[in-house]
């Protein structure tokens, strides 16, 4: 039936209109630090969703790989998985939902995909090894406390169009003075931003942002 959490491998994933999602990554405990490729499918239905809290405190993963297909991202989805160094987005994304990177200590650098249109509060909070995130001209608004607590966050690129409407955004970001807009700009490659070329690059001081 629809609905019911059905397990295969790893994980456990509901099924909804022909389309997965999953619920939940069950814990390894080899003790080891691992990569991991989420499976674009699961029981041979496509997979459209990371549910909320599915990688919450997986503490083994190093870096994941995030299919073709998934156009949500949830709540918390990887919260707390503090080893986690890189994730690679699909092209296919629509959604990060609040909270989702929340606490990942260890994540370095961000490069949101083309298409991504919406980014909910808190999803990169506490962040604290962040140094660099790009983010594409699709996202329309930022909410509050997106990027709290990213202290060694330096580097941040948004569009020209993008909005910066919630509160406290950048707040305890001690080394970001500035953000660098632009009006086109390749999307950067493994985290190679200094070789994406831009047009109109202009930094806007954000000290505005920090403190509501």
């Amino acid at each position: 039936m629809e609905n019911d959490v059905r397990t295969e491998g790893m994980y456990e994933y509901t099924v909804r209109f022909g389309e997965a999602t999953i619920v939940r990554h069950l814990r390894e405990y080899d003790f080891e630090k691992h990569d991991t490729v989420i499976p674009a499918y699961l029981g041979s239905y496509p997979v459209v969703e990371i549910g909320r809290a599915a990688f919450q405190e997986q503490y083994m993963i190093g870096s994941v790989t995030v299919p073709e297909g998934v156009r949500v991202i949830g709540g918390g989805a990887f919260a707390d998985s503090n080893r986690i160094t890189e994730i690679k987005l699909p092209r296919t994304l629509e959604r990060i939902e609040g909270g989702a990177f929340s606490f990942c200590n260890a994540l370095e650098w961000m490069v949101v995909p083309r298409g991504v249109n919406y980014i909910g509060g808190h999803a990169f909070w506490h962040c604290v090894s962040m140094t660099r995130i790009w983010l594409p001209d699709t996202v329309t608004d930022i909410e509050d406390w997106t990027f709290d607590e990213c202290g060694q966050l330096y580097k941040l690129y948004m569009h020209s169009g993008t909005k910066i409407s919630g509160e406290r955004v950048f707040d305890r970001c001690r080394e970001l003075n500035d953000i660098i807009r632009y009006d086109y700009m390749e999307e950067p490659t493994n985290g190679d931003f200094e070789r994406a070329e831009g047009v109109g690059l202009v930094r806007e001081n954000i000290e505005r942002y920090k403190m509501w």
